[in-house]
């Protein structure tokens, strides 16, 4: 064949043929390249091809050229432009001429296809595919697509969601493996709806009832439908199927149904009304507690059933539900058919449709006549229980389980010193608080004691009340369990009473009963002591006459007759059971006070304790000397005998005031071991000592008796604590002791 024939072929092809040298001029232009370009043989032939076209190449030109230079060929696509400037792609093929000498360089043939309109096709589906994904993938139903074998070819969100399965996992799976359904009451696999929609070639929805079965067994209710899918010839080509969870629809269905069952048959009148007033519905209660059918009333205003000083409850309810709030719940009356008045419950709600506008209200009344009716009785017990209880002349507290105040009388607010009002709802342990008098140790709360006991209990003997102000009182008490009918414990009623007085009268008989008996004691020892002192007396006489010469002796004897002259006169103070000194004498305190130093220091203390007297009151009192000289010896030996070897004893005084008595008070104080807490308010009794087998226990007791006489007092306060232990006792002796007494008669 010829060259000529070869070109006369190149120009019966449709598709554009062109030959280019190496440089890239055009040396061969087919007739369908003057088609598809638009460019003559004449203009085309010795231009640059990419030039002459504006072709847009993939890759860099020399790339390009390389590549084919390399592999012989090139394929691809190309976007060019005609003459008339309108621009088309093209499918491109670049191929090597063979050359006739082996130093030439070939020339390359361009053959290019006109793929515009393809393009512009391909473009379009793809759009529209995009747009139809895009669709689906927005549709608030799952969609499920497969083609006419029941593969799936197209799963949105809300099926991935639903299934459990994602598309790329589903993708050309059967449809029944990815969509398992089953009948909600008879759990029996409900038929594939690929199969339902071939069978029936229509539109077909699933049954009633159906769960879907996710990719992890999770159960959803669902509806749906499916859909055949067909070619433009009229094939069935696939289906599409479109459900949705009802799982929620499902529950509201069936609660409406619930609800309205358990309106019907509910034991309380149901009835709902307008915003006027009028009823609209009535259930089977309503017609048994009121006495109206429905048929009566239904359609009638609610004002027949509310009593005519009672209407304005209905303008405020319907006041209240206009405005969107619910009434909560009214204790009133209500009037059944005949007028019959009923204590009633009500309970009234708005109705609001689905824009959340107030239309009406239901209105729920429960029967509470025999409730009411037992309430008014229990009152009447209530009001008869607290009458006897606050007219009891015993303290009567309640409480619950937990020992919380629930009642107090009169009585008992009394003695406490709370108020029913204040106690209320506190812990009986903070209002009733109780000690041991001797221990002073806290009392366990009856409360407790009932409930671990679960009896009667009473408290021990010697229990003291403190009251809020401080105030003690010796008591007497039970406490008992309250039971409800099944045995069950409810509270604890506690009832105590003031025994102060018949404590005072029982410790004032031991007192006479001690007093007679130290008074026999006294004037027996004053009758046996009283000729030997006579003797010591004479003895000490004698020796002043013989040793007078001598001022050292002088002196003790001196001292000694003193002595004994002290001890005459308590002998004879013991034999007439402290009859009184006729007169009262100035007394010089200080000097008293450094007299009874200096025999003590003389006789037991030795210099191995230390008595200071602090300067201090140097003035003079009216007193009975040798009875104030024998306070204050008793007062300053004991302190001698608390303390240990080198132990310190201070003595104050300074002018002080005591019940509007101008006196002096006088303390020693002493670092000795001290005095339990249980014994210091027994060393004033007779017989009580801390000396064991060394004391009497008189000599606080006398010495009170004393102090009373001149209008004073004597206290005793002490600390065991290691750290700071001792004791202090604290004497107040009027100035005058016809002050003392002047002030006794005021007070009378």
């Amino acid at each position: 064949m010829t060259v000529a024939d070869q070109a006369a072929l190149l120009d019966l092809t449709s598709d554009a043929i062109i030959v280019r040298d190496e440089t890239g001029n055009i040396k061969f232009w087919n007739r369908g390249a003057e088609e598809l370009y638009g460019w003559s043989r004449e203009e085309a032939l010795g231009r640059t091809t990419h030039e002459l076209l504006k072709t847009q190449f993939p890759i860099e030109l020399s790339e390009l050229v390389k590549h084919i230079r390399q592999k012989d060929r090139w394929q691809g696509e190309l976007t060019q432009f005609k003459k008339d400037g309108s621009q088309i792609t093209v499918l491109s093929r670049w191929g090597l001429l063979p050359t006739k000498k082996d130093s030439d360089q070939p020339d390359l043939m361009e053959t290019n296809t006109d793929i515009t309109a393809r393009k512009h096709n391909e473009d379009l589906i793809r759009e529209q595919r995009e747009w139809l994904r895009t669709t689906l993938n927005s549709i608030g139903d799952a969609v499920i697509t497969t083609d006419a074998e029941g593969l799936i070819t197209l799963m949105n969100p809300i099926a991935e969601k639903l299934t459990g399965w994602t598309f790329r996992e589903a993708k050309h799976k059967p449809l029944e493996k990815i969509f398992r359904i089953i009948n909600q009451e008879t759990r029996n696999t409900v038929e594939n709806p690929v199969d339902k929609v071939r069978r029936l070639n229509a539109v077909v929805g699933l049954a009633n009832h159906t769960l879907l079965i996710d990719k992890t067994g999770q159960e959803i209710a669902i509806d749906d439908s499916g859909a055949p899918i067909f070619d433009p010839n009229g094939k069935l080509a696939g289906i599409i199927l479109v459900f949705r969870d009802v799982t929620e629809q499902r529950k509201a269905e069936m609660a409406t149904a619930q609800l309205a069952a358990i309106v019907e048959h509910s034991g309380d009148a149901i009835a709902t009304k307008n915003l006027h007033g009028i009823i609209q519905t009535w259930n089977a209660a309503a017609e048994r507690i009121l006495g109206y059918k429905a048929e009566e009333i239904i359609g009638k205003s609610v004002t027949m059933l509310i009593p005519p000083d009672r209407l304005n409850e209905e303008t405020e309810i319907l006041g209240r539900i206009r405005s969107g709030r619910p009434f909560g719940r009214m204790e009133t009356i209500r009037l059944a058919k005949g007028g019959r008045p009923i204590h009633v419950s009500v309970g009234v709600s708005p109705i609001k449709d689905s824009a959340g506008n107030v239309i009406g209200a239901s209105k729920v009344l429960h029967d509470t006549t025999e409730l009411a009716n037992a309430r008014e009785a229990l009152l009447r017990e209530k009001e008869w229980l607290h009458t006897t209880l606050t007219s009891i002349g015993d303290a009567v507290i309640a409480t619950d389980t937990q020992g919380l105040i629930t009642l107090m009388n009169p009585v008992a607010e009394n003695l406490t010193g709370w108020s029913f009002k204040e106690a209320k709802g506190r812990p009986l342990a903070e209002v009733f608080r109780i000690v041991n008098q001797d221990t002073r140790q806290v009392v366990e709360n009856p409360v407790e004691k009932v409930r671990r006991l679960n009896r009667v209990v009473g408290l021990a003997n010697h229990t003291i009340l403190i009251a809020k102000d401080g105030q003690e009182r010796a008591i007497d008490d039970s406490g008992a369990p309250i039971f409800d009918p099944d045995r069950k414990l409810v509270g604890v009623v506690l009832v105590f009473r003031d025994v102060t007085q018949q404590r005072q009268l029982e410790s004032a008989l031991q007192s006479n009963e001690r007093l007679a008996l130290a008074g026999r004691l006294a004037a027996t020892i004053a009758h046996e002591i009283h000729n030997p002192l006579d003797t010591v007396g004479n003895v000490l006489f004698l020796l002043e006459q013989q040793l007078a010469q001598q001022p050292q002796v002088a002196q003790l004897l001196k001292t000694a007759q003193g002595e004994v002259r002290r001890v005459t006169e308590i002998s004879k103070s013991m034999l007439s059971l402290h009859r009184e000194t006729r007169t009262a004498s100035p007394v010089n305190l200080a000097e008293l006070l450094r007299g009874v130093v200096n025999l003590v220091n003389e006789t037991i203390a030795k210099g191995r304790r230390t008595i200071t007297i602090v300067p201090g009151f140097e003035g003079a009192i009216e007193a009975y000397p040798s009875e104030l000289r024998q306070v204050f010896t008793n007062v300053v030996k004991n302190a001698v005998e608390a303390t240990q070897e080198k132990g310190e004893i201070k003595i104050y005084s300074e002018v002080a005031t005591e019940s509007g008595v101008d006196g002096v008070l006088v303390r020693v104080v002493d670092n000795g071991a001290g005095i339990p807490a249980h014994m210091q308010s027994k060393l004033f009794n007779p017989f009580v000592t801390t000396k064991e087998e060394s004391g009497t226990g008189l000599g606080l007791w006398v010495s009170r008796s004393m102090l009373e006489k001149h209008g004073g007092s004597i206290r005793l306060s002490s600390s065991v604590e290691p750290k700071d232990p001792g004791t202090t006792v604290s004497i107040f002796l009027p100035l005058t002791i016809a002050a003392h007494k002047h002030s006794q008669s005021q007070h009378s």
